[in-house]
């Protein structure tokens, strides 16, 4: 029997390789989706108001909670005097859907009067090409705004729920306002100083501080609390409306209305049904380290989901950098008497301060696993030796930064690659 030749084999194997690298050949362990997803339902509600003319159908489809969930599918249609129950069907894009994410379905009827009617939300399965919802009932319930941000003109400020009313953040101050009687929209006061109020009136505000008008505000949702853990991997989405929860990697997700919050102290806690599951969410202010990265977040969220319980950190780590802080020691040596070094972390990815004789400052970045400073510059002013060596430490340490951390006692500690830390504190 002849052998087979050279120019063979290496045909043989090139067929052999172009099997096994196929392109059309779906990955395994990835998920399938088809091609369209079709969503199909219809809108009621059963107390008896008609629509007026005006009246339009929204339905949308977000990765995560509303309102701050993306919006990856929507549609609008004007009713024109129709009446409920409006059936609807949706086509959906499934190129559009967020891997990872639990998506949410909503439905809305509203008009310029004022009208709202919204339904439960509810998570959309992306391996589905086909959804039935059948009739959805429509609520007018507002549901409690956790927190929200006010844009005042060029002032910035946040307003957010607590167990004796509204909790103000507003010109580096932190104000409980209680209730008080008011003719139309929702008014808050600092008790025994009528000059210090919050008046909101739906998407705009009024604000005023020790008797000072701010400009006229506009009230916007804050953004979701995000929380992660691992072991089994979950993650919890939740805002002002809505709530989504996903955990063993995915295999398990629901949406849900969030429910009005309870405070007790520095935590706040969530309790609801979804279906079947019974969900109760403890949010505490306490700095949290993730369990795999090391990296502090400013919550520690435990999830109890029927009878398991679901342990991680929520919230942004920039949260804790924000702001200025004064050095106190610099890699174990102290800080020269009387002398004050600072660093500052903005909002904009931006960092700075004073080196204890220069003004300096430069760009900063939180990635999965830590913080790295680039860019760094300073001015060029001469001080006595000792302030220009202590300097020089603070910056050769801001260059190899590597990762932060806040301590039990609330102080910032940043820390480099070869050991070397510095110790800040507000």
């Amino acid at each position: 029997m002849p052998k087979p030749s050279l120019l063979a084999l290496l045909v043989t194997l090139l067929v052999m390789v172009g099997c096994a690298h196929d392109p059309a050949a779906p990955l395994e362990g990835a998920e399938a989706l088809p091609q369209s997803i079709a969503i199909r339902g219809e809108l009621s509600y059963l107390p008896r108001i008609a629509l007026p003319e005006d009246a339009v159908a929204v339905v949308e489809l977000r990765a995560g909670p509303a309102p701050s969930g993306e919006i990856v599918a929507e549609r609008q249609f004007p009713l024109s005097g129709r009446q409920v129950p409006i059936d609807f069907t949706f086509e959906v894009d499934p190129v559009e859907l967020r891997p990872g994410r639990v998506h949410v379905f909503r439905g809305f009827l509203r008009s310029d009067n004022g009208m709202s009617w919204v339904s439960e939300p509810l998570a959309i399965d992306r391996s589905l090409a086909s959804h039935h919802l059948g009739t959805l009932m429509l609520d007018r319930r507002q549901i409690p705004r956790l927190a929200s941000d006010l844009v005042c003109g060029d002032k910035r400020a946040r307003v957010s729920a607590s167990s004796e009313g509204l909790v103000l953040e507003a010109a580096g101050k932190r104000f409980e306002l209680s209730a008080v009687v008011s003719a139309s929209g929702a008014r808050y006061q600092l008790a025994g100083d009528p000059g210090t109020e919050f008046w909101s009136k739906g998407e705009r505000a009024t604000l005023r501080l020790a008797g000072v008008d701010w400009p006229q505000c506009e009230v916007t949702p804050a953004p979701a609390l995000l929380a992660r853990g691992n072991e089994p991997g979950w993650r919890l989405d939740l805002d002002t409306e809505t709530l989504t929860l996903s955990w063993d990697y995915g295999e398990g997700e629901l949406a849900a209305n969030t429910p009005a919050p309870v405070f007790d102290g520095q935590v706040t806690s969530y309790g609801t049904r979804v279906g079947d599951h019974s969900l109760l969410i403890a949010v505490h202010d306490q700095i949290c380290a993730d369990d795999m990265t090391g990296m502090p977040h400013p919550k520690r969220v435990i999830v109890s989901l029927d009878e398991r319980v679901l342990r991680g950190c929520g919230g942004e780590p920039k949260d804790l950098l924000l702001g200025e802080w004064v050095i106190e020691d610099v890699d174990g040596r102290g800080m020269i008497e009387a002398s004050r070094a600072t660093v500052v972390f903005d909002t904009g990815g931006r960092m700075g301060g004073g080196g204890s004789c220069n003004s300096y400052g430069g760009r900063y970045s939180l990635t999965g696993e830590g913080l790295t400073v680039s860019g760094l510059f300073s001015t060029l002013m001469a001080c006595v030796e000792a302030l220009m060596t202590q300097e020089q430490r603070i910056f050769a340490i801001l260059e190899g930064v590597a990762r932060f951390e806040v301590d039990e006692t609330g102080a910032l500690i940043l820390h480099t690659f070869d050991g070397r830390s510095l110790t800040a504190r507000r």
